[in-house]
């Protein structure tokens, strides 16, 4: 990358988490989709289960994975096979994976981004859109509102 001769490095990590950021309430992953003969189906219903595509989406723009999706399952296949490890301390910058819990009549897991201070964002299947919330969704009684089942964490976040 050059601008008027001088050559530029980009800043990846500043980079990755400016896109995290003004994805905040962006609707552009409310919908997808498909055919099914001649009838159309939106398969993330409205944004509610749209947080592996903007997940991935994220992902791709910061060129860690090489191409979105829409099922955390078929996302957690590309992390690995894209240098992201599983790792046990959480880390700014890092993929989190909630374990399956009840939503709209489906269990599901959820994907999203650790972005620091106990602090989260994904996509929030109520509003259709990406929000920030606590990285457990909170705690009640028992503890966390949602376990973390998965960290992920990419040596290009370490720069």
């Amino acid at each position: 990358m050059t601008r008027n001769d001088k050559k530029l490095t980009p800043d990846f990590r500043k980079n990755y988490f400016q896109i995290i950021n003004n994805s905040l309430k962006t609707k552009i992953f409310k919908n997808f989709f498909v055919k099914d003969k001649k009838k159309k189906i939106d398969i993330v219903n409205n944004g509610r289960f749209a947080c592996a595509w903007y997940a991935s989406a994220v992902l791709l723009l910061s060129g860690l994975i090489d191409k979105t999706r829409l099922t955390v399952n078929s996302l957690e296949k590309d992390l690995l096979r894209n240098n992201w490890r599983e790792v046990k301390k959480i880390k700014k910058g890092a993929i989190l994976i909630w374990k399956e819990k009840e939503n709209y009549g489906a269990s599901n897991r959820h994907i999203g981004f650790y972005i620091g201070n106990n602090k989260a964002v994904s996509n929030n299947s109520q509003k259709g859109y990406p929000i920030i919330h606590h990285y457990t969704f909170g705690k009640d009684k028992n503890g966390p509102k949602r376990k973390i089942e998965k960290i992920y964490w990419h040596q290009k976040l370490d720069s």
